[in-house]
């Protein structure tokens, strides 16, 4: 099973990959970031395209949030 985790935030948001098919591994982990000063619809439409790339690309099973 491959696990998205995310820490959302407008200005970043936090992610990170784990595969726990075998064993429990990491695949990939970073930082999406917005642009300072723009709008809080451009901002959110920008997270939504940069998640949707992360998850085209690992196929997720599960995504779970940080509160």
């Amino acid at each position: 099973m491959i696990i998205l985790g995310l820490d959302p935030g407008i200005a970043r948001t936090g992610f990170g990959v784990i595969n726990t098919q075998q064993t429990h591994w990491f695949v990939q982990c970073g930082c999406l970031t917005t642009p300072a000063g723009g709008s809080l619809a451009d901002r959110l439409l920008n997270l939504g395209q940069d998640l949707e790339k992360i998850i085209k690309k690992y196929h997720p099973n599960q995504a779970v949030v940080e509160d």
